[in-house]
């Protein structure tokens, strides 16, 4: 667990060196937790990690985004999946539960995690859904080929942080 925190930290650092000054700086995470060997928060986040580690191209590589308002930094391994954001916009709200959380995402955030997913949507009327593990990404068409696009991660642990 130290070592996931510590890794944590300075992928932190990273983000606010790329952000903007002023940011909002969010930490989603589920899997194997490192020191307990249990699986966190829930008890199937171990097989909901491995599903989106493969939908991610089962590298356990870094997939990174950097804009003038975003970075989003996303690592998935066999057994743990982060996600660390640094956005100066209102595109992610976090609902708490008992021990995990839910976190909505929309904008460039949810499309980017959408276009990292490495599965064919499933079509729908109006827009297309990406779903793995506990990972639901949708692309809503609006008008003239302009996409919204909008992502739930269920069950996660989060954390989020205020950068003035």
């Amino acid at each position: 667990m130290l070592k996931n925190t510590l890794a944590l930290i300075a992928l932190l650092g990273g983000l606010q060196a790329h952000a903007a000054e002023s940011a909002t700086f969010t930490v989603i995470g589920f899997g194997v937790d490192g020191a307990s060997g249990q699986s966190m928060p829930a008890k199937n986040s171990d097989k909901m990690a491995a599903a989106v580690y493969q939908a991610l191209g089962g590298t356990g590589s870094t997939v990174e985004l950097s804009s003038d308002k975003t970075t989003v930094s996303i690592e998935a391994q066999r057994d743990n999946f982060a996600m660390m954001i640094g956005d100066n916009t209102a595109d992610i709200k976090i609902v708490k539960k008992n021990k995990a959380a839910d976190v909505a995402l929309k904008g460039e955030v949810a499309q980017f995690l959408y276009d990292s997913l490495q599965i064919d949507p499933s079509q729908r009327t109006g827009g297309a859904l990406k779903q793995v593990g506990n990972i639901k990404c949708a692309a809503a068409l609006v008008s003239m080929g302009k996409k919204n696009y909008s992502c739930v991660l269920a069950d996660v642990t989060a954390l989020q942080m205020e950068n003035r």
